[in-house]
This record gives C-alpha cells, structure tokens and sequence, in this order.
C-alpha cells in the first residue's frame, strides 16, 4: 500500500481516536439533578439520578402543569419512574391529572386520606386508566430511585383530617449528600419527626409550606441547618410566603436561599466534586 495513503488512513484514525476522547471527557460525571420549577404559589420538584431515573414531587396548580411537562421535556422524560405527591392540595397535586394525560408514570405514591379529596379521586381514576401502580406511603418505608438514591420516609405516621398534617416527609441520600423534603407540613409533624428519628445535618431541604411561619420550626432547622434552603411560593403572593422570622432562622444557620419567587426555575447538580447551581 502507497506510503501516503497508510499516513491519511492513521490520520483519520488519529481524528476519529481523539473525537471520541474529547466525547468522552465531555461526558458530565455521574450527578443527582433537582430542579426546582417555578409554579407559582405551589411545589414542584424534579428528581433525575446518575442512571437516569426520574421522580417527580409535587405537580403544582393545574394552571402551571405546562411548566413541569416543560421541564420534563427539556430533560428529555417521556414516562417518570415514580410522581410522588405530598398530600391532596391542589397547589401540590392539582396539575398531576394534566401532567398524566402528557406524560405517563410505572408508580404514583401517595399518603392516605381520613376521605378522599376529589384531586385524589380524579388521580386515581387516572392512574385506572393508565395502568399505573399506586403506592401508599407511611413512616419507615424505604425506597430505591435506582442504584444511586435512597428515599426514607419520615412521615405520616397516622392520617389525620389535616392534608398538611399527612403530607408525606422524607430524607433523601445520594453518594455523601443529604436531602429533606417537607411538603406542607407543619411544626407538630416536625417535632413529632425529631422525636422518632435522629436527624442531622443536611445540604439540601424543601423548606416546609412555602416558607410558612407554621412550618420551620427553630429546633427543626437548628438541628437540619441546611446548606440549601429551597422555598417555593408564587410572587407577591396573598398569604405573605415566605414568612420573615423563617428566613431569619434559615441565616442564622448560614444557610444559602433560594426562592422560586425571586429565581423562578432553579436547577441543582450534586457530584463528587461539589455543588453545581444553575438560575
């Protein structure tokens, strides 16, 4: 074979050789993806793990289900693994029925009800429909999201005729991170958690009822003194949300906010090598 020709074959190979290395190092390393989506006066939150599987907490008012099948489709999700809704008010579960009718689930989980609400009748309609699995969770059951993520939950460990009150709390863990979820409930549910599980720190918590003075209470983030402190609520919204003897709590723990109100989406990578925030 022609010398020259030898040479333009390994330079070919040389080129395809270092286009696939330049891929590969461009590769984002394996990381926990948490996107906060801004719908308004309620919650929603995007869970996507290092192997791709996705939860989804909260779909907040139904007027704002066109935000989360956005995010959804930006991170290129066509059926959620699990959609967890904290409990049955309709700033946290009003837009699930919407979503559903986009985008599928294999799970939804749920806390129970003293009575069924009719967003919950109308999700469980839905998810007959759908073929989809339904889960009720309480306090200490366990999930795996994948090979990565483990979610305990901390309560309900009864049902009451307070939503709040049932909304379902858990701690999340990923690699050496650690997460709070709170829903909407309330300084009782707190104190009731602080008693049955020894909490400590942790670098990320969905601050309690978008930042109510009913929630959050000083034992509760004392102990937690979260490194991030998320609080979704809509802008200038009528209830006052956040409240500001929260805020001051959460700065007296050093703790670093982020408001949907003021960021609107808030996207939050967690790796081996740190804390990634994109606004």
């Amino acid at each position: 074979m022609n010398r020259n020709l030898i040479k333009f074959f390994l330079k070919i190979i040389f080129c395809i050789l270092s286009c696939f290395i330049l891929i590969s190092c461009s590769k984002s390393q394996e990381e926990l993806q948490i996107d906060v989506i801004d719908v308004g006066q309620g919650d929603s939150i995007l869970i996507k793990t290092p192997d791709n599987k996705s939860l989804l907490v909260d779909s907040g008012e139904e007027d704002f289900a066109r935000n989360v099948i956005r995010d959804l489709k930006i991170n290129k999700i066509k059926k959620l693994d699990y959609l967890l809704l904290t409990h049955s008010d309709s700033d946290h579960s009003g837009g699930a029925s919407k979503l559903l009718d986009e985008i599928k689930a294999k799970t939804i989980l749920l806390s129970k009800e003293e009575k069924l609400s009719p967003i919950t009748e109308n999700i469980l309609k839905k998810s007959m429909d759908f073929n989809i699995n339904i889960e009720y969770l309480k306090s200490d059951d366990n999930i795996n999201i994948g090979n990565y993520v483990n979610v305990y939950i901390l309560s309900p460990s009864k049902i009451s005729s307070d939503p709040n009150k049932d909304s379902i709390v858990f701690l999340m863990s990923y690699d050496k991170y650690s997460f709070v979820f709170t829903g909407d409930a309330d300084c009782e549910i707190e104190k009731d958690i602080l008693n049955k599980y020894s909490l400590t720190h942790c670098n990320f918590l969905k601050v309690g009822h978008h930042g109510s003075k009913t929630s959050s209470s000083e034992e509760f983030i004392s102990l937690l003194s979260p490194d991030i402190a998320v609080i979704s609520c809509g802008y200038k919204n009528r209830y006052g949300h956040p409240n500001e003897e929260t805020i001051a709590k959460l700065q007296e723990c050093n703790s670093k906010i982020y408001r949907t109100d003021e960021y609107s989406n808030i996207s939050f990578y967690f790796n081996k090598e740190g804390i990634f925030i994109s606004k």
